[in-house]
């Protein structure tokens, strides 16, 4: 066992140096050994195809929890390279765009099914009744569906940039139809949360530079993929529903839902 110190963390795993040119991704106690399997077997099957992700080389145990041994990627993400020089924000969202189409070109044969993951995050979540859970479900199953390598997550702080740019954490990685991966970028460009405390004028300029990338994103993916936003906006409504299953802050959850119910009043 060569583990190293830890080089990050966030909300399900830790990150440590793992030998020379290695990290090792190791989830919290008690993480669903399914879904690390999950993780695993999406990050081997992307390794297979044109797209810049680290090379993924095994599953461990260490210290009775579960791992994934994966190429050290250098680089910063692109979220703090926005944030610490905002005049790269076009050529950031552009490259986002870039990298997402390239990536949504790829035949996926991923086990996994957007479908299937999108309806099992909205009928697992306590913030919608029953009825409106139904609705929903209903409307997406008859979206259209594909086959396309989806990341499931796609978002700055999931590119690193440097040298080569990679896209990294494949844990929702789907086989699916781009227009929802899509939406699911757009919904956390436009309604993710920041955190409190933030003075009004920081909390402007944020939301000013949030506002450029995601508009840049899109007109640029647009441009790729000849994709109509309306195309994208259709798959909104059960994307945004899905998250409210995920670790997010309250007042984000709140502001879900209230779009989420007015999205429901139109139909």
């Amino acid at each position: 066992m060569n583990q190293g110190a830890m080089i990050g963390q966030g909300r399900t795993a830790e990150v440590y140096g793992y030998g020379e040119g290695k990290i090792l991704k190791l989830y919290r106690p008690g993480f669903p050994l399914a879904a690390i399997r999950e993780e695993y077997e999406a990050s081997k099957l992307v390794c297979t195809l044109d797209l810049d992700a680290p090379q993924t080389y095994e599953m461990i145990e260490s210290e009775h929890r579960m791992g994934i041994v994966y190429e050290y990627a250098e680089g910063q993400t692109l979220l703090n390279r926005i944030s610490t020089k905002p005049w790269t924000v076009a050529a950031g969202a552009r490259l986002m765009a870039e990298l997402h189409f390239r990536m949504h070109r790829q035949q996926a044969g991923l086990k996994r099914n957007q479908h299937d993951a999108l309806r099992q995050s909205i009928q697992s979540t306590d913030l919608l009744d029953e009825r409106e859970k139904r609705t929903i479900t209903v409307f997406l199953d008859s979206l259209p569906r594909a086959d396309s390598l989806c990341h499931g997550d796609f978002h700055p702080d999931n590119i690193l940039v440097g040298d080569r740019n990679w896209v990294i954490d494949w844990m929702n990685a789907v086989s699916g139809n781009p227009a929802a991966d899509v939406a699911r970028t757009v919904l956390l460009l436009s309604h993710g949360s920041m955190p409190e405390g933030i003075p009004a004028i920081q909390r402007g300029i944020v939301q000013f530079i949030r506002s450029r990338l995601r508009n840049t994103y899109i007109k640029r993916y647009f441009q790729l993929s000849k994709l109509s936003y309306p195309e994208v906006e259709r798959w909104m409504l059960p994307v945004a529903a899905a998250r409210l299953m995920e670790g997010v802050p309250e007042a984000e959850k709140l502001a879900l839902v209230k779009m989420i119910r007015a999205g429901l009043d139109k139909m």
